[in-house]
């Protein structure tokens, strides 16, 4: 049986023949999807790798570094009033999407790896609602932990993003943080 790892914890036993998709590797780790959004990472000297792949690394070596695909999954989307008191959305429908980490017993991974993820759903999200009608009036994120808090957008803000007219700094700034503090002192003035 091989283990299959969310760095550093096994978190599924694989048997010889099953297959993977491989996204990344190292000279140590291969990066692998399960299925869906479920990835983990696997010894390499413990695979048969296909001989297109080299033998050396083509990054930099070192343990895993995990990535916030890796460490957070949706766990509900739904349409409702802004749940908070920021004059650019109150009393405004907006999609809710909660997030929750893959693993609740797992160490924080830091501000940087949840703006991370944010602005993956932050990108999959404008795409859904720049379709007309355009009914909602932005996005809101919560992050469903103990470390958790919520990051709200306008679309407008969203549309000037995706048209390259706000870099991503800038974007951070036009949203609201809860708390500030969660998501770095640094990116998240507008919150006040």
């Amino acid at each position: 049986m091989l283990k299959l790892y969310f760095w550093p914890v096994p978190i599924f036993l694989a048997s010889a023949h099953d297959e993977f998709e491989m996204l990344d590797f190292n000279a140590d780790w291969v990066h692998v999807r399960i299925s869906g959004l479920s990835r983990g990472w696997i010894w390499r000297s413990s695979l048969e790798m296909p001989g297109s792949v080299p033998d050396v690394d083509m990054q930099t070596s070192g343990p895993p570094v995990p990535t916030a695909a890796d460490l957070f999954h949706v766990s509900r989307e739904e349409t409702a009033p802004f749940p908070g008191d920021w004059a650019p959305l109150r009393g405004k429908s907006v999609k809710i999407i909660s997030v929750q980490k893959m693993d609740d017993g797992a160490k924080d991974a830091g501000p940087e790896v949840k703006l991370e993820f944010a602005k993956a759903l932050l990108d999959k999200s404008y795409a859904e609602l720049a379709k007309p009608p355009q009914a909602l009036a932005g996005v809101v994120l919560i992050f469903d932990s103990v470390d958790g808090g919520m990051i709200a957008a306008t679309l407008a803000s969203l549309e000037q993003w995706k048209a390259g007219a706000l870099s991503d700094a800038a974007l951070w700034h036009q949203c609201f943080f809860d708390p500030p503090e969660t998501f770095d002192s640094s990116s998240s003035s507008a919150s006040q």
